[in-house]
């Protein structure tokens, strides 16, 4: 991935939480969606942002399956839930 693809990702998600649509204008990671550990890609599509609290209790889990957010729900932001959709659809 590029530093172009996370600027993209910043504007997309509004300087939001992909997970918990907390703000990240003042800080973010970038997280797998796919974990690298699960055979995940760096490919821009497997990638979004994450405030650092989220990403660290996700850590190399699945989504839903395995993580449930860090309140034990995920509240997954439109635009990631968008992009999960058209994965399962494809």
């Amino acid at each position: 991935y590029t530093t172009a693809d996370i600027d993209q990702l910043f504007v997309n998600q509004n300087a939001e939480c992909a997970y918990c649509c907390d703000d990240i204008s003042s800080s973010y990671t970038v997280d797998h969606i796919t974990p690298l550990a699960r055979g995940g890609s760096n490919w821009s599509s497997n990638l979004t942002l994450a405030c650092g609290s989220c990403n660290d209790s996700k850590c190399d889990r699945l989504l839903g399956s395995e993580w449930r957010g860090r309140y034990g729900a995920i509240q997954i932001g439109p635009l990631l839930a968008t992009a999960a959709f058209i994965r399962e659809a494809a």
